[in-house]
């Protein structure tokens, strides 16, 4: 089975939570010592929404505020990639086809943000449909999927299947 695994930063990224960080990281080499294929797309979090700040109080554009969220959501991928070692890819992906490549090799892939403009999120279903993934899996802080963001959209309906 190939799965990918979304790991939001609101999960392990506010505040920074390295205990739960391993603990994914060992479910992801249960899941591949199972003889899984598994892609894992982490969020930047409350750290990505700081550098965008960051960037807003520096009149950046938007283009440059996700940038630099982007690279937050790859320190995290850096971190976790490194934690699992030797099954995963020796970098984090930054282009879809890098993931393919990846699997390829038989390793974990580990991504953080692609490109402005889209959110993680956004990354995991877009490397699920590229990598015909059977499973997409959200680690999240919110109790389901969502139309929009419920903490700024009271409007937001919960989507029970997508």
């Amino acid at each position: 089975m190939r799965i990918v695994v979304r790991i939001g930063g609101s999960v392990v990224a506010n505040p920074i939570n390295t205990d739960l960080m391993a603990k994914y990281a060992d479910v992801i080499k249960t899941i591949k010592a199972q003889g899984h294929e598994v892609v894992v797309v982490l969020g930047g979090g409350s750290l990505a929404r700081e550098f965008i700040g960051l960037a807003k109080k520096l009149e950046l554009d938007m283009n440059a505020q996700d940038e630099v969220a982007i690279s937050c959501s790859r320190l995290f991928a850096q971190l976790f990639l490194k934690k699992l070692g030797d099954i995963a890819c020796s970098k984090v992906a930054v282009a879809l086809n890098e993931a393919e490549q990846c699997l390829r090799e038989d390793k974990v892939v580990v991504m953080g943000g692609l490109r402005p403009g889209i959110t993680t999120d956004t990354v995991a279903t877009l490397v699920a449909e590229r990598v015909h993934a059977d499973l997409l899996v959200k680690g999240t802080d919110q109790d389901g999927v969502y139309s929009k963001d419920p903490r700024k959209h009271p409007d937001a309906v919960k989507l029970d299947r997508i």
